[in-house]
């Protein structure tokens, strides 16, 4: 059973995933940086991609998990994406960057759309763990 609006977050998952990875091409198309400030947007958008595709039908047990995972990663990576050039760590993007402003407001709306994703995908009330009994027969004593 999938609990109010966690079912939303698969499918924009699944929507996010290669939008990330096309943010990242748009972000270097001028010239790459060193791999490491790319290659983490390829591996979450792929995490988002098969999250999704892997949890599109049942998101209560470790599918709903790997797909928070997913989104989680997602937003730690936008976030290190849009701030890093400030912190100095590579040059501005306009330095490097073919569409400077574009792909700036692009990682901003796939940040914004990461942490919609992951406060969907959080579950909305707790699922028993996996080999343990159901409340109602802990309580009247039965095995």
């Amino acid at each position: 059973m999938i609990y109010g609006w966690r079912k939303a977050a698969a499918p924009l998952a699944i929507a996010l995933g290669p939008t990330v990875i096309i943010v990242a091409i748009l972000r270097n198309w001028h010239g790459w940086e060193a791999p490491p400030f790319w290659l983490d947007d390829y591996a979450a958008g792929i995490g988002l991609l098969g999250a999704g595709i892997f949890s599109i039908r049942d998101q209560d047990s470790i599918r709903g998990r790997l797909l928070s995972a997913a989104l989680a990663l997602s937003v730690g990576v936008m976030w290190a994406s849009l701030f890093e050039p400030l912190a100095g760590l590579y040059p501005a993007p306009s330095e490097w960057s073919a569409f400077p402003a574009t792909s700036r407001i692009l990682t901003l709306a796939c940040l914004a759309a990461s942490v919609a994703g992951l406060l969907l995908s959080l579950p909305s009330k707790r699922p028993p763990f996996v080999g343990t009994r159901p409340d109602t027969d802990k309580r009247k004593g039965r095995r």
